[in-house]
């Protein structure tokens, strides 16, 4: 799913970016010089600043979005000497000298560091956008990030671009400082307004309950159990005990955990016997990228796994880094559920998610009690006609990677975060009445969301395919974070409502699916955690938590 962002380096972004790419300044038309904030650079995401550059490092940026600077006024920048090298060849230019960064800062209440990134690119004639560049992808790490939230008034903007890994400057003008600012999720991207707008309820507020953690992307509890059991990116898995932070993972399998770019420790499942069996499943990428799903057992101590208790249920090689999937979750029936991504790259390239012969790009559903490892489910829809050309345990397919998925635990409705590619996020229910995702094709990659794919404005053919109850574009954000429908007892106004998120973005979402229809959109600005949305949790009693990539774990509660 992560892409490690925001002082994570510049690998590709969490559940759905997929090429990072330098992206392209439009023209800026002030003769004196324009200074533009970019309000959601790169997705939303971070534009990471050496302090200094050095003259071999590059800008890092991350995905798929072009800037479109406007004038802005009332703020200042600093001349910066020297002129970028230019590639005779290509019209292109080398701005690896020109950045300078001074420190502003930090927002109140916010953990980001907002220093200004500053160019003054002189004398640059219009690039072709049609050759290629001189300029490398970002690859270093360790970078400080921007929040737009400080020059909010310089306006700038974001619109929808190419993947092509190239700066283009076109016919920028003499002397033009161009302020890069980046709405990084720890600021609040709820200010332009969702589905709930700026009148959204404010008797919900979030309650810290850890932080700290590393990278942390799934939170569940075994069935009964008060304790919280918090999944860490880097292959750990920690306990909140008591409203603590135990010192001591429950379960350390770093040494065995791939963790670039979308792939790590990504998801938790305990078995609902667990109090009887002690047996939990997780999802990771090996050290070569493929991914594993394995069974551990506890140990005699409640608080720690036993490490070579481990049982290979699944074994999937990845052919690219990208698109892993990661939710695990034992469903109604008892049954394994599994979710897998299509195997990256970017457009499914090898046509996983429309290939009933291919595990990628799918929801599995397999029965551990039944078999060693495990045993496919005769209900199963494509368990009769299995073999070569179909596998047995594909339940769903046409996904791209549905990075959070679950179960409505009041009637079983399933509700999937699909995870778009460069235009389009969505969010897919099959009630339980309907099969609860039995057999149905969601789309892609003949779809993206409700639009055909790759051109959304074309024509395609959508018999038998599935679409999403809600979608929205990358204006918007950029990476869907499936959450779950409220069944707790604290909050009884909000039971039955589905929550959601995105991962650059930050907000918070919500809806009621009711005859086959989404009702009640709205969204939660009091709620929006200050970071990137990793994931939602349930505890044991079905209360709901929001996890941060900063390291944070919140529970929504009532305010007082």
């Amino acid at each position: 799913m992560l892409g490690d962002l925001c002082g994570r380096g510049a690998d590709p972004a969490p559940h759905g970016m997929d090429e990072h790419a330098l992206a392209c300044l439009e023209a800026a038309t002030r003769h004196e010089g324009v200074v533009g904030s970019v309000k959601d650079f790169g997705n939303g995401a971070c534009v990471g600043v050496r302090q200094p550059l050095r003259d071999e490092e590059r800008l890092d940026i991350a995905h798929d979005h072009q800037l479109s600077l406007r004038a802005a006024t009332h703020e200042t920048h600093d001349a910066i000497p020297d002129s970028p090298s230019r590639n005779a060849r290509t019209d292109r230019f080398d701005i690896a000298r020109v950045f300078e960064t001074r420190y502003v800062g930090r927002p109140s209440g916010r953990s980001c560091i907002t220093p200004l990134a500053l160019i003054d690119v002189r004398s640059v004639e219009a690039g072709s956008s049609n050759s290629d560049s001189n300029l490398p992808l970002a690859s270093g790490r360790g970078g400080h990030f921007l929040d737009g939230n400080d020059l909010r008034s310089a306006g700038g903007g974001v619109d929808d671009g190419s993947h092509e890994p190239t700066l283009i400057l076109h016919g920028v003008m003499r002397s033009l400082p161009i302020l890069l600012t980046a709405l990084m999720a720890c600021s609040d991207s709820t200010a332009n307004g969702g589905p709930g707008g700026p009148d959204a309820p404010g008797d919900l507020v979030l309650e810290t309950v850890a932080t700290g953690l590393q990278f942390p992307l799934d939170l569940a509890s075994p069935p009964g159990d008060s304790r919280l059991f918090v999944v860490e990116k880097g292959g750990r898995i920690r306990i909140i005990k008591d409203g603590a932070l135990l010192s001591r993972p429950f379960l350390d399998i770093s040494a065995s955990v791939s963790t670039g770019s979308e792939q790590g420790l990504l998801g938790i499942a305990f078995d609902p016997a667990y109090a009887s069996n002690g047996r939990f499943v997780v999802n990771y990428t090996n050290v070569n990228g493929d991914t594993r799903i394995s069974a551990f057992h506890v140990s005699t101590d409640p608080d720690l796994a036993d490490a070579g208790s481990e049982t290979v249920l699944l074994a999937v090689d990845q052919p690219f880094a990208n698109h892993n999937g990661g939710q695990v979750v034992f469903g109604p029936d008892g049954y394994l559920y599994i979710g897998l991504g299509d195997g990256g790259s970017g457009g499914d390239p090898m046509g996983n998610g429309q290939s009933l012969g291919a595990l990628l790009g799918k929801i599995l559903r397999i029965d551990l009690n039944g078999g060693t490892p495990y045993r496919i489910p005769p209900d199963n829809p494509f368990v009769a006609t299995a073999g070569p050309s179909t596998r047995g345990e594909i339940w769903s397919y046409g996904l791209r990677n549905p990075w959070r998925f679950s179960f409505d635990r009041a009637n079983g409705d399933l509700y999937i975060g699909d995870v778009g590619q460069n235009a389009f996020e969505e969010i897919d229910v099959s009630p339980a009445a309907s099969g609860a995702g039995r057999a149905l094709n969601f789309g892609w990659n003949r779809m993206e969301g409700t639009h055909c794919y790759p051109d959304p404005s074309a024509s395609c053919d959508r018999t038998g395919l599935t679409g999403p109850v809600l979608d929205y574009s990358h204006s918007d954000g950029c990476s869907v974070t499936g959450g779950y429908v409220y069944r707790g007892a604290a909050i009884p106004s909000l039971v039955g409502t589905y929550f959601y998120s995105d991962y650059c973005r930050g907000w918070i979402r919500s809806f009621r699916f009711s005859n086959g229809t989404v009702t009640e959109p709205q969204d939660w600005p009091a709620l929006s955690p200050g970071g990137s949305v990793t994931s939602f949790g349930l505890d044991s009693a079905g209360e709901l938590y929001i996890l941060t990539g900063e390291g944070g774990v919140y529970r929504i509660v009532q305010s007082d």
